[in-house]
């Protein structure tokens, strides 16, 4: 499916005109694929991206042509009835016209077509953030998925561990018989959970498929590692980065220079177009012998005005003109606002995210395994209840599993500085 797919393509890009550049081949995933080539195979298989590009392609070719002069006007005429004149009966005439917008005119046209080209370049930039955003998204939720299903099994061997320091315990006369189906249950109970989280591959599998254009059943080993964070990021650096060069913002700034040239198109409808036009008469000898010219063909020159007579509907077109100016000022401003205040929430994710990391890591783990452990052996020696036991094995999982959750938000996080200001601040972790 996916050949016959690039084979519509390449017949497209054949009909366009696009024959001398070859669609270029579909990468292929390597058996123990990164981030980086899972990012890689998205942009090069991306129907959206290769629409992107064809229209900001499109938008280019219009701005070399918009410049242009029209066409000029071949004319051709021919007289049924020859018209007689001193000089002899003319037969047909031939004439050329060509018209020249107001100064100023083409030049403005010129602008607002390359305005309309940085817009679809613009675009085509989200676009292609759109693509390493989805992709990176999918692959932490499979990452993290991963790393959940480890720390859930090292748990379910714990609890195997602690049942059978239980058993033994029990045949002692140490332990009840219901301290045992206690550690029964709660390893039901976790086994449970790890259905639950080996289930959930398949829709993340799928939607990492999807993101990256292949279908959604097609198998995908588990990644091995998440992006990580620079030591220190530059938050002031990272907002003028946002306002200077996010694309949603130089689409919008774009719009607003080709909405002026529009306006400024509209103020010089009100002023006359020129056609100059040249024409040639062929005429035959005259029937009369020595006259004078007899046979020569007459050539007239003319000059043609436009009238805009219509000075209501000159004004009209002003007013829409500047009226789109104003809204796509108004958008402009808008979307600014609305990403300064995405990435001030994407920067705070990132922010919590590294203190939960640092006390997971550094400080509540250690505590609990610490815990766990102390627990344990006061088990086996007769002091403590199973039921306290049994709290430091579930509060170690939450730990380890926030651990790895607040990793993952920290990637995504991260994901969203880099759809936002453009600025590669991930690096892979080992």
């Amino acid at each position: 499916m996916d050949r016959l797919k690039r084979g519509r393509w390449a017949a497209a890009a054949l009909l366009l005109g696009f024959a001398a550049s070859p669609v270029p081949a579909q990468p292929a995933l390597p058996e123990a694929p990164a981030l980086d080539d899972y990012v890689a195979f998205a942009q090069a298989s991306s129907p959206e991206l290769a629409a992107a590009d064809a229209r900001l392609t499109a938008a280019r070719e219009a701005a070399d042509g918009a410049g242009a002069l029209p066409d000029p006007v071949l004319s051709y005429g021919y007289f049924f009835t020859p018209v007689e004149t001193r000089v002899g009966p003319q037969r047909d005439r031939l004439g050329l016209r060509q018209s020249l917008p107001w100064f100023g005119t083409l030049g403005l046209r010129s602008e607002a077509a390359a305005a309309g080209a940085e817009v679809a370049a613009a675009q085509r930039e989200g676009v292609r953030r759109g693509i390493v955003r989805a992709v990176t998204g999918a692959y932490v939720e499979l990452a993290y998925l991963h790393r959940a299903i480890q720390v859930t099994e090292e748990n379910v061997a714990l609890l195997e561990r602690l049942e059978g320091v239980v058993r033994s315990r029990y045949r002692t006369g140490a332990a009840d018989y219901a301290a045992l189906i206690r550690v029964q249950v709660e390893a039901g109970k976790l086994q449970d959970r790890l259905r639950g989280l080996d289930d959930r591959r398949r829709p993340l599998t799928a939607a990492l498929n999807a993101s990256l254009g292949r279908p959604a059943d097609a198998p995908l080993p588990w990644p091995e590692d998440l992006p990580a964070a620079a030591l220190t990021l530059d938050e002031d650096g990272l907002r003028q980065r946002l306002r200077a060069g996010h694309p949603e913002l130089l689409a919008a700034a774009a719009e607003v220079d080709r909405q002026r040239a529009d306006e400024a198109l509209a103020g010089k409808a009100g002023w006359p177009s020129i056609t100059l036009s040249v024409e040639r008469i062929r005429t035959d000898p005259a029937l009369m012998p020595d006259v004078d010219g007899s046979g020569k063909d007459p050539v007239v020159g003319g000059i043609a005005l436009s009238l805009p007579l219509w000075r209501g509907k000159v004004a009209a077109e002003r007013r829409a003109a500047a009226a789109k100016r104003l809204a796509a000022e108004a958008s402009g401003a808008d979307r600014l606002n609305q990403l300064n205040a995405r990435l001030e929430r994407a920067l705070y994710d990132l922010r919590d995210a590294g203190r939960k990391i640092e006390l997971y890591d550094g400080e509540l783990i250690p505590q609990a395994e610490q815990s766990l452990a102390a627990t344990e052996e006061s088990f086996r020696a007769g002091g403590a209840g199973f039921d306290g036991l049994v709290d430091a094995e579930r509060v170690l999982l939450e730990f380890r599993l926030n651990l790895e959750r607040a990793r993952a938000d920290r990637a995504l996080a991260l994901a969203d500085v880099t759809l936002l200001t453009g600025v590669e601040v991930a690096r892979s972790q080992p």
